[in-house]
């Protein structure tokens, strides 16, 4: 039976909601029924006697993998009810996991400017830690239309970001502060006396194509005041017309990269 001072403790620490370290003690697996799933709980030792954590209230899956690596790591959690006549102490790590999140999601929700780190890249955009274990997921397009996150940043730099919203997985979606600085270049319509820099990407005869934009060419004449052009060279082009997306243009010069 637990000593009335302990419980005394434990009871002003449900109110309180105090968080709690403590070290895993072993993976405790039962049946309500024998064919219901097999439910584990963590035993956590905290200073002499132990808590209780359900599987409902961890914070991650207890696979096979959860289960070996568990044991013997320190967790973090809060006491959620006593049974003193039995010596049973439960905790919630779920909890515990929610509090230290409250400030961050506190001023993601209230859409007010955070800084966070690139952790993970993917072919459509990037995870970013924004401190007490919150992550959330930005797509490339709303960084920029010409370039990747991964292109633009590496792991651990910083960007600031704001809340978008919340998927429907439960992902938090951000959108950074300040785009890349061609965002707006890569949103305008392109229109008739327009110059923009870009890539030769083919060559004929007598004309040659070059990307402004991605996805984005202009039809040209071969400059044959640059002499000979080659492939990738980057040129500035002067845009003569604009119709339903199909772009005609002058080269202009060569730019150095």
């Amino acid at each position: 039976m637990l000593d009335a001072k302990l419980q005394e403790e434990l009871n002003d620490a449900i109110v309180n909601e105090t968080i709690y370290h403590g070290r895993v003690k072993e993976l405790r697996q039962y049946k309500e029924t024998p064919k219901s799933k097999t439910n584990t709980d963590l035993v956590v030792d905290m200073n002499g006697f132990y808590v209780i954590i359900p599987e409902d209230f961890t914070v991650l899956p207890l696979g096979a993998y959860a289960q070996l690596s568990l044991v013997g790591e320190d967790v973090k959690f809060v006491i959620s009810e006593v049974y003193a006549d039995d010596d049973l102490v439960f905790g919630s790590m779920k909890r515990a996991d929610e509090i230290k999140k409250a400030p961050v999601m506190k001023k993601l929700l209230n859409r007010d400017t955070l800084v966070g780190t690139f952790i993970t890249f993917t072919s459509a955009g990037a995870y970013i830690d924004l401190g007490a274990g919150v992550q959330g997921f930005m797509y490339n397009s709303e960084y920029s239309n010409s370039v990747t996150l991964a292109q633009a940043f590496r792991k651990y730099m910083e960007i600031s970001v704001f809340y978008k919203e919340t998927s429907i997985d439960g992902t938090i979606m951000l959108v950074p502060v300040k785009k890349d600085k061609t965002y707006e270049e890569d949103v305008k319509p392109i229109v008739r006396g327009d110059i923009y820099k870009g890539r030769i990407s083919g060559i004929g005869a007598d004309r040659v194509f070059v990307t402004v934009r991605p996805k984005t060419d202009c039809l040209c004449e071969y400059p044959t005041h640059l002499g000979k052009v080659k492939k990738n060279e980057s040129v500035s082009v002067k845009i003569i017309k604009a119709d339903n997306g199909k772009l005609r243009g002058k080269v202009l010069n060569r730019i150095d990269d």
